[in-house]
């Protein structure tokens, strides 16, 4: 028990990643960590490290992939090497990793959290964005402990500093900004049609958005047929690709959310 309760004490948080200030977009691609992936790495994670770490969790993003973890001090940069072998990802995604750990690393969180480190400042969907992944990871019985009770905390900060500064008085998040620049131009949005082409997180965050500010007529085009999911109470199937020029000669609004090397 004495032993065991060292190990425990021993322990601090960790985290390591890359953004959009550290890497490329086509880097970011190789790192990862989501709904297709989740549960694999979830057995990666604890039955390579189940012995050295606590508690652990991911957040994913458009900009950013972090991994958070309580356990021995030092591991952050082996566990990064042995992850990225594990995702597949090239050396030029190790070259874009950062290492906080302490102090510095709830420093970091807080900031993620509250919008600081956003690439447009103050941005709403962070938060939502981890929030959910801690909600995530604590149902899958891997987020608990210490990490479960500074997730929290990190949280009520974040709240607070969108709450009591104006960090967020005039928000440009990539789907705020396109709908404000929609709401300048037409004199009712909500007549108007609108069409994206893409199905990654991105166009479900414009098409949320749009939707919760009474656009309803809405088409996706995508590479391959998709549902979905954007909300409790609406969800629509996206059309292929090769119906694009159809939709473009009806629609009002044409939002692209897709990799591609040309506009």
């Amino acid at each position: 028990t004495t032993q065991h309760t060292k190990i425990i004490f021993d322990m601090e948080l960790q985290l390591f990643g890359i953004n959009h200030k550290t890497s490329k977009l086509s880097e970011r691609e190789l790192f990862i960590i989501n709904d297709s992936n989740q549960d694999n790495f979830i057995n990666f994670f604890q039955g390579e490290f189940g012995d050295l770490i606590e508690s652990f969790c991911a957040l994913s993003t458009c900009n950013r992939t972090e991994v958070y973890f309580f356990g021995h001090p030092g591991l952050a940069i082996s566990i990064a090497q042995k992850t990225l072998e594990f995702l597949g990802s090239s050396d030029s995604v190790k070259q874009g990793l950062y290492f906080f750990d302490g102090d510095e690393a709830v420093e970091h969180m807080c900031c993620v959290a509250s919008g600081l480190d956003s690439q447009v400042l103050g941005e709403q969907e962070i938060l939502g964005q981890f929030k959910k992944s801690l909600e995530t990871y604590t149902k899958l019985g891997v987020l608990n402990g210490q990490l479960q009770r500074l997730s929290e905390e990190i949280i009520s900060i974040a709240k607070a500093a969108r709450t009591e500064t104006k960090i967020g008085f005039n928000p440009l998040s990539v789907s705020g900004l396109s709908l404000k620049i929609v709401q300048e131009i037409f004199e009712n949005p909500a007549k108007q049609k609108l069409t994206i082409v893409g199905a990654g997180q991105m166009a479900i965050s414009v098409i949320e958005n749009f939707y919760n500010n009474g656009i309803k007529n809405i088409h996706a085009v995508n590479r391959s047929r998709r549902l979905l999911e954007i909300n409790d109470s609406f969800s629509l199937v996206t059309n292929h690709l090769s119906r694009l020029g159809t939709f473009i000669q009806t629609t009002d609004i044409l939002v692209t959310s897709v990799n591609s090397p040309l506009p």
